[in-house]
């Protein structure tokens, strides 16, 4: 089948990757000549990342679909059930709704709504809850946990995900990247020893900001006049006080967070625990900034430094620093290819709604109602 009407729920809209993966795959399939609609349950957000689509905000479906901003453990519950209110009583003519958060996947299959439902797999969160040792955590993680067997018809951004704990997937589809918003630089930097801008992503949470950090600190035994280059802030005032010489730059756009990418020598991509796609060191492969990273998804040892932890950073970094001019010019445009050739976001969003069609799921289980 053809899709001419697509609905996206959301929770809220929150300036997170998984959010603009959203707003990008919307813009996409409305250029496709398809009607798209965000449903948004909290009323005080609105889209962080430029999109065409339209946005239809639950309270004017149904007033009493208000967002829970007060949060607890049991705001988790509540705000899932109102949002599966509103799909319930979103117009009937949509011919797919994509999931792509655990929450909403809930929503969805509690809705019993008989449009084909997709849940686009990002990330494994319950991974994610257990980095919190709280009774809302625990809760989190034990819903997000039931939605990979509650909505069944399901796609993956990666295939690390194939088959992992839960998730029914057979089929992965990339993330996607606006080369031509993240450019390449023009040429790679000469690295002398001295102030090299080493670039991460500022994130609040331990197990995000910790790696890239302590990472840092090791380099920066090796080469004092390093600078830590922080995008949004984010890492505790403390922990940077530890860390030397930083700075934070605050894109407000995806330009400006491009322009952040091509003005670092070297990026830091690292993660606690193992993830698929991740968006930054496909961001900084595109921008043609030199990568030091774990092994995500289009990262290898052809476009990159690999490393498999913090631990192996300082050797990494030394070992790029050694590196003649040509082998990193190599390395670098290797990836700026990679990037340009197999994520532009046309590309994924055709992929999606073609897995799409031919991934309706278990209907028993997804919806109720005569499946499209």
């Amino acid at each position: 089948m053809t899709f001419r009407r697509v609905l996206i729920p959301v929770i809220g809209f929150v300036p997170a990757g998984g959010n603009r993966v959203l707003c990008c795959l919307a813009t996409e399939f409305v250029r496709m000549g398809i009607e798209v609609d965000f449903l948004v349950l909290d009323a005080e957000t609105r889209p962080p990342f430029s999109t065409e689509a339209s946005v239809i905000y639950a309270s004017s479906i149904d007033s009493s679909c208000m967002a829970d901003r007060a949060g607890g453990k049991w705001g988790i519950v509540r705000n899932i059930v109102r949002l599966a209110r509103a799909i319930r009583q979103a117009p009937a003519h949509y011919d797919l709704v994509l999931a792509s958060y655990s929450f909403v996947a809930l929503a969805c299959a509690i809705a019993g709504r008989g449009q084909r439902t997709l849940y686009y797999v990002q990330s494994y969160d319950p991974e994610i809850f257990a980095t919190k040792r709280n009774l809302g955590s625990r809760i989190g993680a034990a819903l997000a946990y039931v939605s990979y067997w509650l909505c069944r018809s399901q796609v993956v951004n990666s295939p690390h995900y194939l088959g992992y704990s839960g998730i029914s997937a057979t089929d992965f589809v990339p993330p996607g990247v606006d080369t031509a918003v993240f450019y390449p630089r023009q040429s790679a930097p000469e690295l002398l020893r001295g102030a090299i801008r080493i670039g991460i992503i500022g994130r609040s949470e331990p197990h995000k900001y910790r790696p890239v950090v302590d990472a840092f600190r090791a380099i920066r035994q090796l080469n004092p006049g390093c600078v830590l280059v922080v995008a949004y802030g984010n890492v505790p005032a403390d922990v940077l006080a530890g860390a030397g010489t930083h700075e934070i730059v605050v894109p407000r756009n995806d330009v400006e967070l491009a322009a952040f990418y091509r003005s670092c020598d070297v990026f830091l991509a690292l993660s606690e625990f193992a993830v698929g796609a991740f968006y930054p060191p496909l961001e900084a492969l595109a921008t043609g900034t030199l990568l030091i990273s774990n092994r995500f998804l289009y990262v290898n040892e052809d476009n990159s430094w690999v490393v498999d932890g913090p631990d192996q950073v300082p050797a990494a970094f030394e070992t790029l620093l050694a590196c003649s001019t040509e082998e990193r010019e190599a390395r670098r445009l290797r990836g700026i290819d990679d990037i340009a050739r197999q994520l532009p976001w046309p590309h994924v969003a055709k992929q999606l709604l073609a897995l799409a069609e031919h991934n309706p799921g278990p209907a028993k289980v997804t919806y109720s109602g005569e499946q499209p």
